[in-house]
């Protein structure tokens, strides 16, 4: 009887409340979940924590492994987990100072290399001319470059390629109603004229020509000679003299004539 009650009242007397410390093995991904939450964007020098060699900067949308940084970018903010990796970068304005929209606003389209920041944005080495824009250069163009240009390292382009006389008729010099004929054309366009002949004015008497004829004298009656265009009165040139006429002063009829 005495065990019993010993027994006994050591059961009501003590009372022992056991709690077992349980333990759970986070899978991989639940793991990487909780370094993923860890990124402080106030910190700009990295640790070089090399801990982790299993975590992978790649398996987070957003984060880059600091062996993919090169010279032309710069990273501004760090992710701190199992492994350093660069959580917000920025391309270097002196290696890609251009982008797609900077370029369109110019008449031009992005060219070179390319770097694309953490938002997204892609930057360009340089901006070259849209050839389906401006297709033509001196190289190309047999006759003469036109219209809107653009320069780029290259040189100028051009948007068209066209003749003199093209060029002659969008300049609208070209003169269709010449009176006395054209005294000058477009260079290279002999069918635009330019300058019109005003009316021609001579000195018939210098010439040789007389007003008047003489019956001691014969002239040339295809050649005549008008003061202008205005002036319709002829003037002859005489060729010889009359047949048994003499005139020593005057070079035609030195001579008599038979």
């Amino acid at each position: 009887m005495r065990k019993i009650c010993i027994i006994s009242l050591l059961l009501a007397c003590v009372s022992v409340n056991i709690t077992l410390a349980k333990v759970w093995l986070l899978p991989d991904y639940q793991r990487k979940q909780i370094y993923s939450n860890r990124i402080n964007g106030e910190v700009k020098a990295p640790p070089h924590n090399n801990e982790g060699d299993d975590f992978s900067c790649s398996d987070y949308a957003g984060l880059l492994d600091l062996s993919e940084i090169s010279d032309d970018i710069t990273c501004s903010e760090y992710y701190y987990g199992p492994k350093t990796c660069c959580s917000n970068w920025i391309c270097k304005t002196s290696s890609f100072p251009y982008t797609a929209e900077l370029c369109h606003s110019e008449g031009k389209i992005p060219a070179g290399s390319s770097c694309t920041g953490k938002d997204g944005t892609a930057y360009y080495q340089k901006c070259e001319c849209d050839t389906n824009i401006y297709p033509y250069i001196l190289s190309n163009c047999e006759h003469i470059l036109s219209g809107t240009s653009c320069s780029d390292e290259d040189g100028l382009h051009y948007q068209e390629c066209i003749t003199a006389c093209e060029k002659a008729a969008r300049e609208a010099v070209c003169i269709t109603d010449c009176e006395y004929g054209c005294e000058e054309t477009y260079p290279d366009c002999e069918d635009c004229c330019i300058e019109c002949k005003t009316c021609p004015k001579r000195n018939c008497e210098a010439e040789g020509y007389v007003a008047s004829k003489q019956s001691t004298y014969i002239y040339d009656e295809e050649d005549i000679c008008y003061l202008s265009c205005e002036d319709s009165t002829p003037y002859y040139k005489p060729i010889g003299c009359a047949i048994n006429y003499y005139d020593p002063d005057n070079y035609w009829c030195d001579t008599y004539c038979s």
